[in-house]
């Protein structure tokens, strides 16, 4: 059970502490998360 405590952030300023993602990352998330809601709109619209 204490392994899903250690997922949580200790300090709330250790999250801002991360390094800013790059283009290339920044490019890759976006168009999975395009992706992403394209395929969750669509099977809604097929769940009818």
């Amino acid at each position: 059970m204490s392994d899903t405590s250690s997922a949580l952030p200790e300090r709330p300023e250790s999250v801002s502490s991360h390094k800013p993602l790059s283009m290339g990352q920044q490019t890759v998330i976006n168009k999975l998360f395009r992706r992403l809601i394209v395929f969750l709109f669509v099977l809604f619209i097929f769940s009818f």
